[in-house]
């Protein structure tokens, strides 16, 4: 069987000890409902942290800098034939949200 490669960023964003989640729309054909970091796929001429930092603003407004890239992992959903390389950043900031 032949799989797609997915490159993809969710960042972890920390605030005095706790993380931010999103929960995905119930609508949504990918993962639904599911609670997951800020991120998304990245872009062919994008590192990591450049996707890291784009997909939170895009998806929080938050504007993050220097997200430290701790973790790199895989997630494979054999049944759609997708194995999505996950790169997940860390930002860790005091902020009011």
């Amino acid at each position: 069987m032949d799989f797609e490669f997915v490159s993809t960023t969710n960042t972890l964003i920390i605030n005095e000890g706790r993380g931010l989640f999103i929960k995905r729309d119930d609508s949504l054909n990918e993962f639904p409902g599911w609670l997951i970091l800020p991120g998304g796929k990245q872009k062919e001429d994008e590192t990591p942290q450049q996707a890291a930092t784009r997909e939170v603003f895009e998806e929080t407004g938050l504007k993050i800098t220097d997200p430290k890239l701790k973790v790199i992992a895989t997630h494979n959903h054999i049944y759609k034939s997708k194995v999505y390389i996950v790169y997940i950043p860390i930002f860790r900031r005091t902020y009011r949200l």
